[in-house]
């Protein structure tokens, strides 16, 4: 059996770019059982599970145990289910409910993104309380806020609302084992909610088959709690490509690597990096250390050769001022080649706000034109009626003056340069896919590259253009590294101009699709887990 251990947090949204998902589910495609070993607090587990495919036999969760839970199946409370005073008033609002009592606010109702109430916040003499709600249908957590807006206590609980454990916050933090608790805790008291799911995990870990693998993804939290079990049990430990060394506890990181079996990182410049601190400890002597990449490539070419427009989609990344000289580079290429359209992928509204201004000074200053004119909005209405066939004699009307005046032309070159420009705010998975299978150029020259973006490109057969070298881009073959931004309009010519070009970065990615396919990835993890 094949135990993984990755750091999930209810809040996170895009489990899909997880590291440890994709480890699980190349297991299961691959028929190796495994088990989720969730250490965090998680108490919407099941619809998060479920969104991606986890079954409720593939994980275990510490705080489970902890608070002494031991109901299975369940339905999520319903507004009527709330023990709210009969005198209350609700009013529904886009972004919750509000609780009033005697005109005066009581509280309020806030959802999740599955629909279900997540929590319930309410005030009392000074106290600001927050109600945290199980998806099996019980209260779970109860946090209480002071005046201050300092947390001063928070309470968990099994489902008959008896509290297993109290965690303080005010004086010296504690926390307090219930008499409701679990008996498997051998203390009655502890310092940190860490050493208590230490604890629990210890318990765990002697219930465990003997034939067995541990992997463990590398956070400060969880090399506090797994530091219980490291010295019993043989370890591996994930050191992903984006794990910054220098930001976890010393102590415990060098600690962890020592007693791991395994270190297993996903590139070769993180690899490097990991043989050299093993030179420099001789204690690190019998750690041995594997390259693995954890996002697989599959065939999944797209069809951007049927495509009129040449697409390019641009993962935006923080906006800075490098991003707004390329968003110059990108506006000025849609306006100089009309065959070319650009998706941005940005993390908010906000940010595509900010970078609309910017196109708009940009473009509207090139044609000598104002996309807030009424004679703007009249031809572009036009326009797209056209384009759409539902071209009705009101609408020839309406740009009839505007068509004799000589800012006509520059009106419809504007509005066909706006037309090719589109926004993705914080995409999924899917919705990705499905973009790659147009896209004829992937572009990310931001700080921080994404490793399953390249290889979701690579699948699509789609070139890339990057600012840092990774084990999935050849320079020249299936993409461009640049150094400046003054380089990108070359790199996008380089693909899009240039059709052999393009067909050398297919052939390569073909290639690189095969050499980081899932069958080869497999036989690297059966390689460390018999070695």
């Amino acid at each position: 059996m094949i135990y993984l251990i990755p750091n999930w947090k209810q809040s996170d949204n895009h489990l899909e770019n997880d590291r440890m998902l994709n480890i699980a589910r190349l297991f299961s495609r691959n028929n190796e059982k495994y088990e989720l070993l969730l250490l965090n607090y998680l108490p919407f587990l099941r619809y998060k599970a479920q969104e991606y495919t986890i079954f409720s036999d593939c994980y275990w969760r510490a705080y489970d145990d902890m608070q002494n839970i031991h109901l299975v199946n369940g339905h999520p409370l319903s507004i009527e289910d709330l023990n709210l005073p009969r005198t209350i008033e609700k009013v529904y609002t886009p972004f919750g409910t509000v609780l009033l009592n005697e005109n005066k606010t009581y509280g309020e109702i806030f959802y999740n993104k599955y629909g279900c109430i997540e929590k319930v916040k309410t005030f009392d003499n000074g106290w600001t309380i927050f109600d945290y709600y199980d998806d099996r249908g019980f209260l779970s957590s109860k946090e209480y806020i002071d005046f201050a807006g300092n947390m001063s206590k928070r309470e968990y609980f099994n489902e008959f609302g008896e509290t297993t454990v109290i965690e303080n916050f005010s004086g010296t933090p504690q926390i307090i084992i219930g008499e409701a608790g679990n008996d498997l805790l051998k203390e009655k008291n502890y310092q940190t909610i860490n050493e208590v799911i230490s604890d629990i995990l210890i318990h765990k870990a002697a219930t465990l088959e003997e034939q067995k693998e541990i992997l463990t993804v590398t956070e400060n939290n969880l090399l506090e709690i797994t530091k219980g079990i490291q010295d019993t049990e043989d370890m591996i430990r994930i050191i992903s490509d984006n794990d910054h060394l220098r930001s976890f506890q010393q102590d415990r990181l060098f600690e962890g690597i020592k007693t791991s079996k395994y270190l297993v990182t996903d590139t070769s410049m993180k690899e490097q990096e990991l043989m050299k601190i093993k030179q420099a400890n001789s204690s690190l002597a019998d750690t041995s250390i594997a390259r693995i990449p954890m996002f697989n490539t599959e065939l999944n070419l797209g069809m951007s050769n049927s495509v009129v427009q040449m697409i390019m989609y641009w993962r935006v990344g923080e906006l800075d001022e490098s991003v707004y000289k390329a968003n110059e580079v990108f506006v000025n290429n849609l306006i100089a080649h009309s065959r070319h359209s650009l998706i941005y992928e940005v993390e908010t509204v906000l940010e595509m706000s900010k970078l609309q201004d910017r196109q708009k000074a940009l473009i509207d200053d090139y044609f000598n034109v104002d996309s807030d004119s009424e004679d703007f909005k009249k031809a572009e209405h036009f326009i797209e009626a056209k384009r759409m066939k539902r071209l009705y004699k009101t609408d020839e009307l309406a740009v009839e003056e505007i068509r004799k005046k000589d800012s006509w032309k520059a009106l419809v070159k504007a509005i066909n340069v706006y037309h090719r420009i589109e926004f993705r705010i914080n995409p999924t998975l899917l919705s990705v896919q499905n973009d790659f299978q147009k896209v004829r150029l992937y572009i990310d020259v931001s700080k921080e590259y994404n490793l399953q973006m390249q290889s979701l490109a690579i699948s699509a057969g789609i070139p890339q253009v990057v600012k840092r070298s990774t084990d999935y881009i050849e320079d020249k073959k299936n993409g461009i590294i640049i150094q400046r931004t003054s380089e990108l309009d070359d790199a996008i010519n380089y693909f899009l101009k240039n059709l052999n070009n393009w067909n050398n970065s297919l052939v390569e990615n073909v290639r690189l699709i095969e050499e980081y396919s899932p069958h080869n990835i497999m036989e690297k993890w059966r390689d460390v887990f018999n070695g």
